[in-house]
């Protein structure tokens, strides 16, 4: 796979600090290993993923970032867009290059829905499992995107000390 030309080398790290795992989306991990060989501030990337995980389950279809953005921040948001099922480009020229990211219409979107079809037995034995072992609070929490998951912290957090 060839590097773009705006994306530096990655230079060897003398103990480690190539900073957390890329995370992975629909795209599959080839993409999101990518993300590790963009060398960008730490703050950047955090900040960077905020904005699009709020993007991504908010209302908004299309989101701008400013034209402040170098090259390499520019590409390492290409990328994490295209892991995240999201379509990014940039526009205009010089210093006045910035970068869209937009939601991918339905019709995309339903390409990529996987379907699991059980049999009348199989069901059967999911609910008896299920009424054998529920799920825990706990479990549910887990099983939310990251987003929703904080919010319900933060309230759960707030119940117990009786706020």
């Amino acid at each position: 796979m060839s590097r773009p030309s705006s994306v530096s080398p990655r230079p060897p790290a003398p103990g480690g600090g190539g900073g957390g795992p890329a995370p992975c989306g629909p795209g599959g991990g080839g993409r999101a290993k990518g993300l590790k060989d963009i060398r960008i501030d730490e703050e950047v990337k955090i900040a960077v993923n905020i904005a699009l995980e709020r993007f991504r389950y908010g209302d908004q279809r299309e989101m701008e970032f400013p034209s402040s953005l170098t090259s390499t921040e520019r590409a390492f948001i290409h990328r994490l867009s295209q892991s995240l099922g999201l379509v990014s480009k940039s526009k205009g020229k010089g210093a006045n290059r910035y970068l869209t990211v937009k939601k991918k219409d339905g019709s995309e979107t339903a390409h990529a829905m996987m379907t699991c079809n059980l049999t009348h037995n199989t069901k059967h034995a999911v609910r008896s499992l299920i009424q054998r072992f529920p799920v825990t609070n706990k479990e549910r929490t887990e099983l939310l995107p990251k987003t929703e998951r904080g919010n319900v912290f933060a309230v759960e957090a707030g119940e117990e000390t009786g706020a």
